[in-house]
């Protein structure tokens, strides 16, 4: 089906290492996929596993202890030799992130709304009210109670999961060319999260590629098109979702899978009551 779809990135031989007291240890060995205009790849795998260290490292998030080497061609441009205010002006227009802990996005000093009409000025050109009325509309959405009322709090006035689906808001209205999202519904309940998935749906088949970092089966089997499976920061087993799980190669993957394949029967069965109310 991707075959003729163009790449939105290409990942090459992505290898991470960190300086820590002198000794050099290498997180990431030797990465490599692809991901094409409206798909959406799955990275799956459990806690240490590599999962968020690979979009740090392709998005500059790294400090100066650690070396990157490889490639990461985005629309044919490395991001690995691009500077950090080329990187900055790429975030939060073509790249855009939802990142796990939604408390470190957020500045705790400025309302929600001014948070979300800065980004939207620097990087659109609606006009305030227009950038109110999309939000509403976008937060009504995503089960964001009384929208207009959260958007006057400062960040500490909600809770957790409220933030993560503020900033996954802000993220699709920005309609960029890849989203990348590391574990973005880990905060919600379940149908709030049947919710929001539909909406990055929506998105991906706008023609969006994604990088969906998740180590949850279900939400992996909902959104993927092609999942990549990591183990100690190297990509164990890659394929659909359904070739990962009936045909895997890997040892580890086939644990995983084990593991995995009752919770993912729960949340298939609540996903199933959620798009029958829907």
């Amino acid at each position: 089906m991707s075959e003729d779809r163009k790449n939105i990135i290409e990942v090459k031989h992505l290898k991470a290492v960190v300086r820590e007291e002198g000794k050099e240890t290498t997180l990431l060995h030797d990465s490599s996929f692809v991901v094409h205009e409206g798909e959406c790849l799955g990275i799956l795998g459990e806690s240490g596993s590599g999962k968020s260290l690979t979009m740090q490292a392709f998005m500059g998030l790294l400090d100066e202890h650690f070396t990157i080497t490889g490639e990461v061609l985005f629309e044919g441009k490395d991001l690995l030799k691009e500077s950090g205010e080329s990187l900055r002006r790429l975030r939060g227009s073509k790249l855009a992130m939802v990142m796990q802990n939604p408390m470190t996005s957020f500045d705790p000093l400025l309302r929600i709304e001014e948070q979300v009409v800065e980004t939207f000025v620097e990087h659109t050109d609606w006009s305030r009210s227009e950038i109110v009325k999309r939000t509403l509309t976008l937060f009504d959405k995503l089960q964001i109670r009384d929208p207009a009322e959260a958007l006057k709090k400062y960040p500490h006035q909600l809770s957790g999961g409220m933030l993560q689906r503020i900033m996954i808001g802000i993220a699709l209205l920005l309609e960029p060319r890849l989203l990348i999202a590391d574990e973005p519904t880990t905060a919600l309940d379940a149908l709030t999260q049947f919710e929001v998935l539909k909406e990055f749906r929506k998105v991906k088949d706008g023609g969006t590629a994604m990088v969906f970092i998740t180590h949850d089966l279900g939400v992996a089997s909902y959104i993927a098109d092609r999942i990549v499976v990591m183990n100690k920061g190297r990509i164990v087993d890659t394929g659909t979702f359904h070739e990962i799980v009936d045909k895997a190669k890997d040892q580890y993957t086939r644990l995983l899978i084990e593991k995995k394949t009752a919770v993912m029967r729960r949340y298939e069965a609540v996903m199933k009551g959620g798009a029958a109310s829907a």
